[in-house]
């Protein structure tokens, strides 16, 4: 019962944390998706660096990046939307 790229629906949005802009992407099956490729090919795509947050599981980019993830997540298949401001 893997969720296909296709299948997804990850939102998203920006937040500031320590009074700088982050790219977070939430909604990603953490089974059927091997977050940390995913986060390492969207870090090296955008030059900027990221981690991972267990719980909820989403993947962080420092910067504001919620335009370029959206357009790259849906190359690579994904149902990518903006959310948020």
């Amino acid at each position: 019962n893997v969720a296909l790229p296709q299948d997804q629906h990850p939102r998203i949005r920006r937040e500031k944390r320590r009074g700088k802009w982050n790219t977070i992407i939430a909604g990603l099956d953490p089974d059927a998706t091997d977050l940390e490729a995913l986060l390492k090919t969207l870090r090296t795509s955008l030059g900027t660096g990221g981690g991972l947050s267990a719980d909820p599981p989403e993947l962080i980019l420092q910067g504001d990046h919620q335009g370029a993830v959206v357009t790259k997540l849906r190359e690579m298949g994904y149902q990518a939307k903006p959310a948020g401001g």
